[in-house]
């Protein structure tokens, strides 16, 4: 009787050790699919490329006003930025990406670039904070906020600022 006991026993505890395993590889699987994501957002895009990767109650807090909520309203504030923009380029700096069940969030900071009418490219330093909801099996953006670094003082943008981590 106490054979049987313990084998149960240690079936049961080796049995607990491999869920974490199964549960890791979910997780991981989740966070490569947002790290995509993440990832090809750095490239210029369409304004409804972008916009497919919100949910229909998104809402996006960008460097300049106004909120737009919904994936319309994205769609349509991307696609005017995207053509003012001159040949944008973005890297990541760091990213950052934590999941729990359906909720999931990334952010990052990035050095951009844009080119500038034959004069010097203007480049300087965002932070991005993407919010994820996990809806009909896909990962989906709900909501994104974007900001540039400001010195309190004077009110000027830090284009260069060091956004690493203390």
């Amino acid at each position: 009787m106490k054979i049987k006991i313990l084998i149960l026993t240690g079936a049961a505890i080796l049995s607990g050790l491999s869920l974490p395993a199964r549960a890791s590889s979910g997780k991981e699987l989740d966070i490569k699919k947002i790290r995509e994501i993440e990832e090809a957002f750095l490239a210029p895009r369409s304004g409804k490329q972008v916009a497919a990767e919100f949910s229909q109650d998104a809402v996006m807090f960008d460097i300049m006003p106004p909120t737009f909520n919904k994936p319309a309203a994205i769609e349509k504030h991307m696609t005017e930025l995207l053509s003012q923009l001159k040949n944008p380029r973005a890297k990541l700096l760091s990213l950052r990406i934590e999941v729990d069940h359906n909720l999931a969030f990334a952010f990052s900071t990035q050095s951009v670039t844009i080119d500038n009418a034959g004069k010097v490219p203007v480049e300087f330093v965002i932070r991005a904070t993407d919010c994820y909801r996990k809806i009909g099996g896909k990962w989906k953006v709900v909501h994104n906020h974007t900001s540039i670094p400001v010195d309190m003082e004077t009110g000027k943008v830090l284009y260069n600022a060091d956004l690493t981590s203390k």
